[in-house]
């Protein structure tokens, strides 16, 4: 009887084990970042250029708890993203991998920066060069970061060079950061998190089939009860 006890307990601690275990990996999900905003006056001249008013959207997915690409003490680059560009109601795709968006601590300013080349490489395509000017967007440590969902307004240094000229820079109005969880739940985590369930199942069932055992008279016992009698 001591060793069905042994089981059922060992049982209910892999599946409490299990359940802590999964649920971890299922938190550590895929995030998506959407930054939208308007082309504002232009920077040389600090008046209205070509793009000013044009509305954009900047879109990317990566970890909540990425490792980052390399760190340093105020910042944290972060590797392998990929997502779109949309300006005007176009379409733009960057390469995956090609960049490295940068998040900034508190004391390296904040915000973060995003420079990709769009439907080229570096000597062909348009440069995308986003600076979101905000609180510093991630917790821990830049070499360990953790990125949580939200929703952050850009402050007034928020600017962006688009184009073949680096100097093709312009104000950004109305810039709205907001990262959520990506809808798609990967595979793995799923059947994961299906496993935890059926370890849990399965100790419930031990720990009542454990119950009824121990509920049902010893005929053995019974019988040797009425001899003494």
């Amino acid at each position: 009887m001591r060793h069905s006890n042994r089981s059922v307990r060992r049982t209910r601690l892999l599946a409490v084990g299990a359940v802590f275990y999964f649920s971890a990996v299922a938190h550590a999900a895929n995030l998506t970042f959407i930054t939208t905003g308007t082309f504002s006056d232009y920077v040389p001249t600090a008046a209205p250029g070509p793009l000013t008013g044009t509305n954009f959207q900047l879109t990317w997915v990566q970890g909540s708890d990425p490792a980052p690409y390399t760190s340093m003490p105020n910042q944290t680059f972060i590797g392998n993203v990929s997502g779109t560009y949309l300006m005007g109601g176009v379409a733009s795709d960057y390469p995956t991998g090609a960049f490295y968006p940068r998040f900034y601590t508190t004391s390296g300013g904040g915000g973060y920066l995003f420079d990709a080349y769009l439907n080229g490489d570096q000597l062909s395509g348009d440069e995308l060069f986003l600076f979101f000017g905000s609180p510093q967007l991630f917790t821990g440590s830049t070499a360990s970061p953790h990125f949580s969902t939200g929703i952050w307004l850009g402050d007034g240094e928020t600017n962006i060079i688009y184009g073949t000229d680096p100097n093709n820079r312009y104000d950004i109005s109305n810039a709205v950061l907001t990262i959520q969880d990506t809808e798609t739940p990967e595979p793995e985590t799923a059947s994961l998190v299906g496993m935890a369930a059926m370890l849990l199942l399965s100790a419930k069932l031990l720990g009542a089939d454990h119950t009824r055992a121990a509920e049902k008279p010893d005929s053995r016992r019974s019988g040797l009860t009425q001899c003494v009698k």
